[in-house]
């Protein structure tokens, strides 16, 4: 349970914005929509705004109060449950809609926004989104988000994760951070699924020289995440790839990083030497299908 006095000085700290502490207007906030155990909020509180949402959580991390945020509780998880007592933030106050940008195909949202908020603005437009939650038009973004959820649209969409450009998250420190390729100051946000590397925010991380001799020369440094191993089994023969997982005293090689389903299974009593590959799986010479053209706006 959070100390009385820490938990009264944050709530006093924010007149903008709405708090409750009787223990009739608490009862909705114990649970969400599951059948996980409810909890017991000594309080709840409604920022209207992402700065009040830092400051609040600035304070909260200092003073040991927990804090547990809330949408429109309709998710079958249990996550919103305050198990540990302390404040509940409420985040449906937090619903406008930003921005549509038809060109990019992007909407930016507030957390709280309700999906039959969004569907009600876009339909006029003759636009949709990919997926809507079970839950049902009155799920917030935010909430769907943070759930990954699945919903209407998942056979073909995925799940709400394959939908999001970015976001603008809120650490328990109070900083605010923008993920996704907004990331990028000055780019926007815009969907970034395409075939070969994303480069989202490579130039916030790399020279452009750096950039160029990878395209160029892709094996001259070769991370972790993508390096391959070099089995030389003792009858002579060779497999290369990525290591998947080792158990059972068997190693399950992925022999074509484009198709992942290329598995080999080495026995690894019948290895007689393994070490890193020296050849990367991203092949030479990429750079030199583009034009002048192209090859400024890459490094733009």
């Amino acid at each position: 349970m959070a100390d009385k006095k820490n938990r009264s000085s944050l709530l006093s700290n924010w007149p903008d914005s709405p708090t409750f502490e009787d223990p009739i207007d608490l009862l909705p906030f114990q649970r969400d929509a599951s059948v996980v155990e409810k909890g017991f909020p000594e309080a709840v509180i409604q920022p209207k705004s992402s700065s009040a949402v830092g400051e609040i959580l600035r304070q909260a991390n200092r003073d040991r109060v927990p804090v547990y945020v809330r949408g429109a509780g309709t998710m079958y998880a249990g996550g919103a449950n305050p198990h540990a007592g302390g404040i509940v933030m409420d985040l449906s106050g937090m619903e406008q809609l930003l921005e549509i940008d038809l060109d990019r195909g992007i909407v930016v949202v507030e957390a709280g926004t309700k999906f039959v908020a969004l569907l009600e603005a876009l339909k006029p437009l003759g636009q949709t989104v990919g997926i809507v939650p079970l839950t049902g038009p009155t799920a917030t973004i935010g909430g769907a988000v943070s759930s990954h959820a699945l919903g209407t649209g998942s056979p073909r969409h995925q799940s709400m994760g394959d939908c999001v450009a970015g976001l603008e998250v809120v650490l328990v420190d109070g900083t605010v951070v923008r993920t996704g390729s907004a990331g990028c100051s000055g780019a926007g946000f815009f969907q970034r699924y395409c075939i070969g590397p994303d480069l989202t925010g490579a130039a916030s991380r790399y020279t452009v020289a750096d950039m160029l001799e990878n395209i160029i020369a892709p094996s001259k440094v070769i991370s972790d995440q993508y390096g391959s191993t070099h089995f030389t089994m003792k009858d002579g023969s060779s497999v290369i790839g990525r290591v998947g997982g080792e158990d059972d005293g068997v190693a399950h090689i992925m022999t074509n990083p484009f198709s992942p389903d290329s598995n080999v299974d080495v026995k690894l009593a019948d290895v007689k030497t393994r070490e890193p590959f020296a050849f990367s799986p991203m092949p030479t010479g990429l750079a030199n299908a583009l034009n002048a053209d192209e090859l400024s706006d890459l490094v733009a």
